[in-house]
């Protein structure tokens, strides 16, 4: 492997990192408990301990992006891509409509009948849809956030006659198994 993609590339400099550390300690595989406590050190977003940014001082990582660009982006998100929507989305939601959040995926839990909640899922599989210009008419015409995941069709939409999307901490229970129809990849 070109090992001059280290100081451009965030995943070759991580896999040299992790690969170093076995050569220096042979009995190391890719499964090893130090690799993987190796791995989140340098995904940690703390400067004092995340590896990366060891690297970044130490001046081996190549900065493609100005602090200033950075810190607009915090609070603008780019027009041209999903981010734009995740962020209007997590503004409409607020901390406690938010159940989980990852680059291709927001839950939100919503007010459901009695105790338990419903979740909402808007999946964002293309970093290219969900754009400022496809979705920004959508939330400013939209009086609420269900109207929104309404609008953008996030799963599952919730009537009287589906059953809400209950989530426990061994796997989920969707609209489809309540109904009986189970299957075998949520089961332990």
């Amino acid at each position: 492997m070109p090992r001059g993609l280290a100081s451009r590339l965030d995943w070759m400099l991580k896999f040299r990192i992790l690969q170093r550390a076995m050569q220096q300690q042979p009995g190391l595989t890719w499964a090893s408990p130090e690799i993987k406590h190796l791995d989140h050190l340098y995904a940690s977003l703390d400067p004092a301990e995340g590896l990366y940014w060891a690297y970044e001082r130490l001046g081996v990582v190549e900065r493609l992006v100005s602090e200033s660009a950075i810190e607009r982006f915090v609070h603008e998100p780019p027009e041209n891509t999903r981010a734009f929507t995740r962020a209007m989305l997590l503004r409409l939601a607020g901390p406690d409509g938010v159940e989980h959040v990852d680059w291709d995926m927001v839950r939100f839990r919503r007010a459901g009948r009695g105790y338990w909640p419903v979740m909402r899922t808007l999946r964002l599989d293309d970093p290219l849809g969900f754009t400022r210009s496809l979705v920004e008419r959508v939330v400013r015409g939209a009086s609420t956030l269900d109207d929104v995941l309404d609008a953008l069709q996030a799963e599952p939409a919730v009537t009287d006659s589906t059953p809400s999307l209950y989530e426990w901490d061994r796997g989920r229970v969707t609209a489809d198994e309540s109904r009986g129809n189970r299957s075998t990849d949520d089961l332990e």
